[in-house]
């Protein structure tokens, strides 16, 4: 484990192979939460591993619409964002710091995920059915 914050455990392969496609990566997170997987976060610096990665996302799941890719206000950095039936990938960069992440996930709409909403609100319901 490399760290762990808000209830969230993150991990590090040390055999892990750092890169996607030709984009160069510095760090790959796997992110737990109640010993469940809810991301991993591909960590990379520089702005052609951040063109590749761009492409590779469009390649993947398609043109990302215009109201979720934007600059930020200062224009010093970019976030693209795509939600199909079975993931979510989002992709952020920084210009002026050259660093950016692209984070892929589980999309919310999925049946695990319907699945372990309806177990935590049938657990919540028992845990307060004394209560009424």
């Amino acid at each position: 484990m490399v760290e762990k914050t808000d209830g969230v455990k993150r991990y590090v392969r040390l055999d892990e192979k750092l890169y996607l496609g030709d984009a160069k990566l510095s760090r790959i997170l796997y992110h737990f939460e109640q010993d469940e997987f809810i991301v991993v976060s591909l960590d990379f610096s520089g702005n052609e591993n951040y063109g590749v990665l761009n492409m590779i996302c469009r390649g993947k799941f398609g043109e990302d619409e215009d109201y979720s890719s934007h600059w930020a206000e200062d224009l010093s950095r970019f976030t693209s964002f795509w939600e199909g039936s079975l993931s979510i990938a989002h992709l952020f960069y920084n210009y002026k710091e050259e660093k950016g992440m692209l984070l892929l996930s589980e999309s919310p709409s999925s049946d695990r995920n319907e699945q372990l909403r309806l177990e935590k609100i049938k657990e919540q319901f028992e845990k307060a059915e004394g209560d009424w």
